[in-house]
């Protein structure tokens, strides 16, 4: 593995290979081999969020059927904000993995939040999860849609980041589960979810509505290659190979993540697919 947790006993964490950890107070003081090695302070202040709040003549009317970027990067840009959108349905919105600050950002819009019905959370990850548990906090029986498997890993991971007990979690918000590859009724459209490939479970979509449709990869290693390998290593079935070959390329709308393989897809998976693919095409995290 690579984490593993110890406790504090009377103060003092014990790591092995002469590394100790010191619970002072107000710091904690990191030895290496009984000499200070590092001071880290138990107060952590964050900056606050980068954004203008919008002019009061500033309102937005949603589409019958778009989307509205919140946020287009990752966990790792210090400037930028993690990808995160509205889906439009009949001027009904969803928030697919609401950044940190959302609230913040849907004003930025001129958006009301009493047009936001629900939050889908395609994975785990801190970059893609850390803002729909702020909206949870910050708002309240939020409707959180996503499959069992991603809905019991979130639950788990803030018990254990927040301390509060999972029966109190749960009821801070409502939970409806989606069944990977069956249609999911809402605002008068539909949404698809399937699997994509990733570090951990992850789950993209297709959404219909008013005869109009749109795809979201979400974090995935779209590579026809690399998937093939995987196939032929014994690591995956044919059926689920195919899947992942298989992507809606003919949507209206494509909404497609790229980053560093094998946990994400390459810029070269682009490169060969048709113009009218191309023009239809944009590329976030």
């Amino acid at each position: 593995s690579i984490l593993q947790f110890t406790h504090f006993i009377e103060g003092r964490a014990v790591l092995g290979d002469g590394v100790e950890i010191r619970d002072e107070g107000e710091e904690f003081v990191i030895y290496q081999d009984g000499a200070v090695w590092a001071h880290v302070s138990c107060h952590v202040m964050l900056a606050p969020p980068l954004i203008e709040e919008p002019s009061p003549d500033s309102y937005f009317v949603p589409p019958y059927f778009g989307v509205t970027m919140l946020g287009n990067s990752d966990g790792f840009d210090q400037k930028g904000t993690t990808t995160g959108f509205v889906l439009w349905m009949n001027r009904r919105g969803i928030m697919i993995d609401p950044p940190p600050y959302s609230g913040h950002l849907l004003r930025k819009h001129g958006i009301s939040p009493r047009l936001i019905r629900g939050v889908v959370l395609t994975h785990c990850h801190a970059d893609h999860d850390a803002g729909t548990f702020q909206k949870i906090l910050e708002e309240g029986r939020v409707t959180l849609i996503t499959t069992p498997v991603i809905y019991s890993s979130f639950v788990r991971k803030y018990t254990a980041v927040s301390g509060l007990p999972t029966e109190f979690l749960k009821k801070l918000f409502q939970y409806r589960p989606v069944i990977v590859g069956e249609k999911t009724a809402i605002h008068g459209g539909y949404l698809q979810f399937f699997y994509s490939l990733h570090s951990i479970p992850c789950i993209g979509f297709k959404a219909v509505c008013n005869g109009k449709s749109m795809v979201y990869s979400a974090d995935t290693f779209n590579d026809a290659p690399g998937i093939n390998r995987f196939f032929e290593l014994g690591l995956m079935s044919e059926g689920r190979r195919q899947k992942l070959l298989n992507f809606p390329w003919g949507c209206d709308l494509i909404l497609h993540e790229s980053g560093v393989p094998p946990i994400h897809t390459p810029l070269s998976t682009f490169d060969p697919l048709p113009q009218d693919v191309k023009d239809r095409l944009y590329i976030v995290h």
